[in-house]
């Protein structure tokens, strides 16, 4: 598993929703629709200083491609940041369940990555163990159809151990159309 990417936040983004949406009778449901995703905490954190570095490279271009690298990183690293990510649920995708959604979602490595969820009533008990050796223990609670919240500790080889809480909430039965 590795954290350097953005596709590891992705991936755990699209887990927390998943997770809470997986069609089986003791998980609890959530609506399909648009969702709001923010996260905060240790890999934040850490995006924010290397967003920092990034623009010291940055500065380095010309204007016209400070511009046009500045709107990429900013909609790619928005949620990482503390901004809110839009992902769109749909009805298929909760048929699919966990399994289905995260596998659209993942590059190689860390689809090797195993999960468990155990539920309990609206809370979720979430393991994660990857080859390379990174952990994860945590919780979701979904509070209601449109409102859920993932706390996670990680432990990795590159990155040692990280905090982190998602927050998700239900924006509208619509989703924007995929550019």
């Amino acid at each position: 598993m590795r954290v350097r990417r953005s596709s590891f936040s992705a991936t755990l983004a699209v887990m927390f929703l998943a997770t809470a949406s997986a069609a089986v009778s003791a998980e609890p449901q959530i609506d399909p629709g648009a969702w709001g995703v923010t996260m905060q905490g240790d890999m934040a954190d850490r995006m924010s200083g290397q967003m920092k570095m990034m623009e010291q490279e940055l500065a380095k271009l010309p204007e016209a491609q400070q511009q046009q690298m500045r709107a990429m990183l900013a909609q790619q690293m928005q949620h990482m940041m503390g901004g809110e990510q839009e992902t769109c649920i749909t009805a298929a995708d909760l048929k699919r369940g966990l399994g289905g959604m995260m596998a659209d979602n993942m590059d190689e490595g860390d689809a090797a990555c195993k999960h468990d969820i155990a539920w309990k009533g609206k809370v979720g008990t979430v393991s994660l163990k990857c080859p390379d050796g990174a952990t994860g223990q945590g919780t979701i609670t979904v509070d209601n159809p449109r409102s859920m919240v993932m706390q996670m500790r990680y432990k990795t080889p590159d990155h040692g151990e990280m905090n982190n809480v998602w927050k998700a909430r239900w924006l509208r039965a619509a989703c924007k159309p995929e550019r």
